[in-house]
């Protein structure tokens, strides 16, 4: 029996969205359970869909979250000679036949089928148009699905189907089989929406000739708050976006393997990939549709960014800021980080920092407390510690005179920042330069 084989095979036609991410993760998760292999293969067979930069897209995103693969990526361009030698293979064995039929909607009703062997070589070479069909036999196609178990095709629901298109160029079905077979691929998981394309995938590897039979497995398909399924081209954010958002690629693993594999104990948790492995098994994929929902995924990324020791959350952030942020600014804003579900929100929250508040603060005793503590540190950035320390203080002297903490807090919040809630106060005081933190607060009303 071959070791166990995976391959993820996205096609470079659009940016990765959260639906991908949640089929490369069932298959790394896999690989890992089955104490197999994962292969990356690119799927790049219809060069007038390919996006510019797709493929690099592709590695970028699966080098984001983590997903480690066997050897070098497969391009399955290179491989095109094959796929059509393949072909050749099956027409020379009757399971394959050309046919001239006008490209139609409609389902194909096999009329090419009788047409004497020689007789469509002839017509070939003298260069009449023509695709290759699969012959499909007339039996039940059975597809054992880890999941569900038999999952059944009667032979008038599949029809002959094109392996190669009359510009020579091999489907994607032949493709894929071609390959499968040539990379030893044990295990086959992929979206719901393939369940059919499985069926043909079956047929193909059986008339190509594989041995050891392969195990599908079908995980459910995403959609979003509307119902429909996640796509780029209907708004599905891109694992780019999430990236540049600094959503921490944790938590994208997490929750992809929380809606491929809903049953497994504690998957809507942070945990690192092979505890999510130890926890996985394809019996326990997910049927039908998973629903999407952003506000998990941001539970999960404060969990993982509150996580994080302050070297490793400030190394992450780091390149969200301006180059040259002092490293006490750095170390404060990752502290802030640990409240964030994504590491952008505090890099924006430090530019609004930065603006100057549209209106000067009311009078208040509690900024003339502050300006003096303040005062008697002349670094220009007050290192986090020492922030903490003063708030401490100016809450203790604002009691000492009757005032409430609320009535020394919020009044400087609001002359700092020109907003009632935001960052905390003490990071607030290590952002600002000590001049700006005094002027803010003397420009009173």
């Amino acid at each position: 029996m071959l070791p166990p084989r995976l391959r993820f095979a996205p096609s470079p036609t659009g940016p990765l969205h959260l639906g991908s991410a949640v089929v490369a993760v069932a298959n790394a998760l896999a690989a890992s359970a089955l104490a197999g292999e994962l292969l990356l293969r690119i799927d790049d067979t219809d060069a007038g869909r390919t996006a510019e930069g797709g493929e690099q897209g592709i590695h970028d995103d699966l080098a984001w979250l983590g997903l480690e693969f066997a050897g070098l990526p497969i391009r399955q361009s290179d491989r095109r000679d094959l796929h059509v030698a393949a072909a050749g293979e099956l027409l020379a064995t009757a399971r394959a036949y050309r046919c001239f039929c006008a490209p139609s909607p409609e389902r194909y009703d096999g009329r090419c089928r009788v047409l004497p062997r020689a007789d469509a070589e002839l017509r070939h070479e003298a260069g009449e148009p023509n695709v290759i069909r699969f012959r499909v036999p007339s039996a039940e196609v059975v597809v054992e699905d880890a999941t569900r178990g038999a999952v059944r095709f009667g032979a008038d629901e599949i029809s002959d189907f094109v392996l190669v298109r009359a510009d020579g160029r091999p489907t994607f079905d032949l493709a894929t089989s071609v390959d499968d077979r040539d990379l030893g691929i044990t295990h086959i998981v992929r979206g719901e929406d393939h369940l059919a394309n499985s069926a043909r995938h079956l047929l193909l590897l059986r008339a190509l000739g594989t041995i050891e039979p392969v195990v599908f497995a079908h995980c459910p398909i995403i959609v979003g708050a509307d119902g429909e399924r996640l796509s780029t081209r209907k708004g599905a954010e891109p694992l780019a976006s999430l990236r540049g958002r600094g959503v921490p690629p944790e938590a994208v693993v997490a929750y992809a393997a929380q809606l491929a594999c809903p049953a497994q104990g504690g998957a809507s948790e942070v945990a690192s990939l092979p505890e999510l492995a130890r926890r996985f098994s394809l019996e326990r994929l997910g049927r039908g549709t998973a629903h999407a929902d952003p506000a998990h995924l941001a539970w999960l990324g404060r969990e993982v960014l509150a996580g994080l020791p302050a070297a490793e959350l400030a190394r992450r952030l780091a390149p969200f800021l301006p180059q040259g942020t002092p490293e006490v600014v750095l170390e404060a804003l990752a502290e802030a980080a640990r409240g964030a579900s994504a590491l952008g929100e505090i890099a924006d929250s430090a530019v609004l920092l930065a603006q100057k508040p549209e209106r000067a603060a009311t009078g208040s005793p509690a900024l003339e407390l502050f300006c003096v503590l303040r005062e008697a540190d002349e670094s220009e950035h007050m290192p986090y510690a020492a922030a903490v320390q003063l708030i401490d203080n100016l809450r203790e002297l604002g009691q000492a005179r009757g005032i409430s903490p609320r009535d020394v807090l919020h009044p400087l919040r609001v002359a700092l920042t020109g907003q009632s809630r935001g960052l905390p106060l003490p990071v607030v005081v290590t952002v600002l330069p000590r001049e700006v933190a005094l002027d803010r607060c003397r420009r009173t009303t």
